[in-house]
């Protein structure tokens, strides 16, 4: 028998065949409905509750949360929203090497806000929360009397 992402799996078969790595639970899937159970929990809703408010069945909403039905990005919006939490709620705690069986790029490879991006955006940050514009344009200056090339003197 063949399987296909989202087929439902003959539980005779289960026994005696292994479950292909397409259809079985990524830790990021399980990781993903830890964190959306543990969401529900802590605000009180129950699991019927909340498939309710989603629009979707009490069964698919038990599967996500057990990592056996993918959450796709606009179910985690809508997830989001609902449970009243940023986006990346559900991937906080999540360690780096999660996917590291997972044949594609690591996680490491694809930073898209690397150390010096992560840096200036703190700075950014930081001279916009000054309310006075006189110590703003003093930063300013200081900023840019540090930036400059020695060697350009």
């Amino acid at each position: 028998m063949v399987y296909t992402a989202g087929m439902p799996i003959n539980l005779a078969c289960a026994v005696t065949d292994p479950i292909p790595a397409e259809i079985r639970p990524t830790p990021l899937d399980l990781h993903l409905g830890k964190r959306i159970r543990a969401r529900r929990n802590a605000i009180g809703l129950s699991l019927e509750d909340l498939a309710q408010a989603m629009a979707v069945a009490t069964e698919t909403l038990l599967a996500m949360e057990n990592g056996s039905q993918r959450v796709g990005p606009h179910l985690l919006h809508r997830l989001s929203i609902v449970l009243d939490v940023p986006f990346g709620y559900f991937f906080d705690g999540m360690p780096r090497e999660l996917d590291a069986d997972f044949p594609g790029t690591p996680f490491d490879d694809c930073d898209p806000v690397g150390d010096d991006m992560r840096e200036a955006l703190e700075l950014v940050r930081a001279y916009l929360a000054i309310s006075d514009e006189k110590k703003r344009q003093m930063v300013h200056q200081l900023a840019q009397k540090l930036s400059e090339n020695p060697s350009a003197e």
